[in-house]
């Protein structure tokens, strides 16, 4: 039988373990943080989403996205910084409905990371235009 407690604690070094590599240059294991980004254990996940930040390979991207719909708005904000950090033109898309998010942390630094990215504040149905998302009523 395990103690879920000695589980998590197994979970945390391995991430950080994960983390310290990708650190020095080595993704090899990024898959391992991943693919618990995804777990269903909110436990699990509140290690793994943080080190989509630093972590790079394959399923990136999606787990990113994936996070961005958690319940949690702490894997939400960890989301949107892996986004950030990642600086692909997709992240534009995905961080732009973040600004309605019912947290308001993430909704602000959802702006406050686009701003950073485009150079442009989210105040208008012009930015939802130029960005291809047509201003009132979305995509």
């Amino acid at each position: 039988m395990h103690d879920r407690a000695v589980d998590d604690e197994e979970v945390r070094l391995a991430i950080e373990a994960v983390v310290a590599l990708a650190k020095l240059g080595n993704h090899d294991k990024a898959s391992t943080a991943i693919r618990l980004a995804g777990d269903e254990d909110s436990t699990v996940r509140v290690h793994a989403v943080p080190a989509l930040q630093i972590v790079v390979g394959p399923g990136l991207l999606a787990a990113l996205l994936t996070a961005l719909e958690d319940e949690y708005a702490e894997m939400r904000l960890a989301a949107e910084r892996g986004l950030f950090y990642l600086g692909i033109v997709q992240s534009i898309g995905a961080l732009i409905p973040c600004v309605e998010d019912e947290s308001p942390d993430v909704a602000n630094d959802a702006r406050v990371m686009l701003h950073d990215i485009t150079g442009d504040w989210i105040n208008d149905d012009a930015y939802m235009v130029k960005y291809g998302y047509g201003g009132k009523g979305g995509k």
